[in-house]
């Protein structure tokens, strides 16, 4: 029986397992729904992340999609680094 610590390499790794291998990850995944949620989370970030990567910005979304990271990160202008004013 595969170990959680073992359940969450391959599937984080997306590795290639032969037929004993994804027989004993299904098991595994019968038993453990901590694992069970690990594994859907990860399969929504990999679906997320190809959806981002179809839906390619323009130059005006890019532009807009930087402006507002800025101004989450420096919310006080350039040059703010979040600590006290000299």
């Amino acid at each position: 029986m595969l170990k959680c610590k073992e359940v969450s390499h391959i599937v984080a790794e997306d590795l290639d397992l032969g037929f004993w291998g994804r027989l004993q990850l299904k098991m595994h995944l019968l038993m453990c729904v901590h694992c069970r949620r690990y594994t859907d989370q990860i399969r929504r970030l990999g679906l997320g992340a190809r959806r981002q990567l179809d839906e390619t910005p323009t130059g005006e979304q890019a532009k807009r999609m930087e402006d507002c990271i800025l101004d989450r990160i420096c919310p006080h202008g350039p040059g703010d680094h979040g600590g006290p004013n000299p």
